[in-house]
Order: C-alpha cells, then sequence, then structure tokens
C-alpha cells in the first residue's frame, strides 16, 4: 500500500499488541486452546483496551475468546485507520475445515495449532512506506463490525475475478497438471508472458527471504525444471532460453543435473525454498479472465476473487446465502497484485457481508 495508507503510529502501537504475539506464536503449543490467548498476555502491552479477561468457566469457550480478541483487534485497526489486512491475513481456511467446520465465523482466525496456517502469508513484511503489494491501489480502508450482530464483518469489496480451475501441485504429477492447465493459456493479460507469469507465481512473486522481489534468475531454473517435467521444449508460450541452454549437449548445455553445481546451484537452492514457501499450504489455479494464481487449499471452482478497500492484495470468497459470504484467505495473482487490475474509471465498491 502506499504512504497514503500507512500510518507509522500504528505500527510502533502494533508491535505489542496482544493479536501480533499471537502471529507471531502461531505454531506454538499449549496445553488448551484458551490459554493460546491467555499465556500472551503477561507479555502484551498493559495499555490495551479489552473486552475479555482470563476467564476458565465452562460457559466461555474457546469459540468465545477468539471471537472477543478479533473484535478487539478490528476496533483498534479502526482506531488507527489501518488495514483490516491484519487480521484476514492471519485466516487461510483448510480442508480439515471444510469437512469439520468451526464454530468461529469465516474471518476470524482460529488460534488451535491444528488449525495454524501453514502458508506463508502473501502481504510479505511492512515497511516504513506500507505492504510489498498494493492490489487494491490507494484506496482507504472501510470496514465495520455488524452493530447488531458483531460475527458479521462488513468490508467494501471489488469482484473482479472467479476461479475455473484448480489443481494441487505437492506431486509431480501435480505440477505437471499445473504445468498443463497454464500451456491451455496461448496468451497472459496485460504485456506478460505465460511463462513468466507461472515462474513468478509458483514463488509469489518473492525471493527465497519472502522480503525481496523475486531475481530473474530464477527464471532460467524453472525454464530448466520445466522443460525436464514436461519432456517438451518450450513447456509454456513465451518461455525464455538462455545461452547456455541452448548449447549443444557435448558444449556443456545446462541440465536438471547441472543445477546443484557452482553459482547456479545457490540460485536453484533459493528458487526451490522460494517456491517451497509460496505453494505450501496452497492451490494453484486459473481465473475466468486467463490469470495465474495461488489460493488457499479450500478453494475450489466458482469462488469468487475480490479487492478489498485499503488491502495489499486480492482475496477468496464464497457465497453461503443472498447476501453473506464466507472468507476463504488471501491469494496471490500474477497481474493484479500492484493496481493492474484498477478499473480506468476507479473501483465501485460494495459492500460484502462476511460470516
Amino acid at each position: 500500500m502506499t504512504q497514503k495508507n500507512f500510518n507509522p503510529t500504528y505500527l510502533m502501537f502494533r508491535l505489542e499488541d496482544i493479536f501480533t504475539l499471537l502471529k507471531m506464536t502461531q505454531h506454538a503449543l499449549c496445553s488448551g486452546p484458551r490459554d493460546k490467548i491467555y499465556g500472551m498476555l503477561a507479555m502484551a502491552s498493559q495499555d490495551e483496551e479489552r473486552s475479555f479477561r482470563v476467564d476458565y468457566r465452562s460457559g466461555y469457550t474457546f469459540s468465545n475468546l477468539y471471537l472477543d480478541v478479533a473484535i478487539d483487534e478490528t476496533r483498534r485497526i479502526q482506531k488507527y485507520e489501518g488495514s483490516i489486512h491484519s487480521p484476514l491475513s492471519a485466516v487461510e481456511a483448510s480442508q480439515l475445515e471444510m469437512t469439520i467446520p468451526s464454530h468461529l465465523p469465516s474471518w476470524v482466525p482460529d488460534w488451535r495449532p491444528d488449525r495454524r496456517r501453514l502458508s506463508r502469508p502473501l502481504g510479505g513484511g511492512r515497511t516504513y512506506t506500507g505492504y510489498r503489494f498494493c492490489a487494491s491501489g490507494d484506496s482507504e480502508p472501510n470496514f465495520e463490525l455488524n452493530p447488531a450482530d458483531n460475527r458479521q464483518l462488513h468490508i467494501q469489496a471489488y469482484e473482479v475475478d472467479t476461479i475455473v480451475d484448480i489443481r494441487s501441485w505437492y506431486l509431480k504429477s501435480g505440477l505437471l497438471s499445473c504445468l498443463d492447465l497454464s500451456a491451455r493459456l496461448k496468451q497472459y493479460p496485460g504485456s506478460c508472458s505465460v511463462f513468466d507469469a507461472f515462474s513468478l507465481t509458483t514463488v509469489a512473486g518473492v525471493d527465497e527471504t519472502g522480503d525481496a522481489p523475486a531475481p530473474h534468475t530464477f527464471a532460467e531454473v524453472f525454464s530448466v525444471l520445466m522443460d525436464a517435467t514436461t519432456g517438451r521444449t518450450p513447456s509454456l508460450p513465451g518461455q525464455s532460453y538462455t545461452k547456455r541452454q541452448q548449447l549443444p549437449e557435448e558444449r556443456g548445455r545446462l541440465t536438471p543435473a547441472h543445477l546443484r553445481e557452482r553459482s547456479i546451484g545457490t540460485t536453484y537452492g533459493n528458487a526451490l525454498s522460494a517456491f517451497q514457501a509460496a505453494m505450501s499450504g496452497r492451490r494453484f489455479g486459473v481465473t475466468g479472465k486467463g490469470y495465474i494464481g495461488l489460493f488457499s487449499c479450500a478453494s475450489s471452482r466458482g469462488d469468487s476473487i475480490i479487492l478489498v478497500s485499503g488491502c495489499p492484495v486480492p482475496y477468496v470468497i464464497r457465497r453461503v446465502g443472498q447476501d453473506q459470504w464466507r472468507y476463504l484467505g488471501e491469494c496471490y495473482i500474477h497481474g493484479m497484485m500492484n493496481r493492474e487490475a484498477t478499473p480506468a474509471d476507479g473501483f465501485s465498491w460494495e459492500t460484502i457481508v462476511l460470516v
């Protein structure tokens, strides 16, 4: 997001708030689901206004507690004019949740260890100027809890696309399936090639650290691996080849066997780390407008892709009623991450009710 949408005072405040601590310790174990929150209270800022206290009565369940924490965070963000991306980025619907639903609203993080998110957040680390991506452009944060039902979160959103096909990648056959799915796209929206879109999507646009843009050297590694996987040349429309990829074999053509050697070995290792971090806990898919993206494991065909006012990345939602939606998680869609999807006449925001 831009400087306009970023309040440095808000960042300093958040360094000690309980929600930030929970996100930092989401993989930590605890004796009971409520202790996940109570164990952080002594470490959190004592200046926070909280609507909850330590309460082990059976009537006050972990679901009640997690909802109260999310409500407090939402109100705190509003006070400091921050982005609702903070709590949304802590939520990632899993296949487990689709089969054994949580009692929590879909936008409320479930801090239990077996429900923790498996993938690296797409928003990246925050800098003084804001988030790494700015899918919603210069739009201002605009959201509120339903005054009549605080289990409902009202956001201002713009429905930009729909998932039309989605695959899992974790097996070799799955990766081949993702490549074949991408190969159906003869061209890519905008000026990007299908090959570049695929290469950058599989690392979510960042390097192995998650804090810097993916280097162009990753493309050579992916080009070699793609052809070895598919058995064809090129594997994708617009695929690029370096000089050493085009050498005769007897003169040292770059092959998968060389990827662990010397400097290319370092690049290969970094690209593999970035790939695993981006793809872990996610599925690969194509949208109705011909974009390539990474989506939460629970996403499926027909789910809607939205941009949210004041938020840095796109999100996936699913209609569950006439005017209600289930939140499934953030997503990476190459060609939408840096305000490219902004309509010429600006966004026409509509109220989406997350339940």
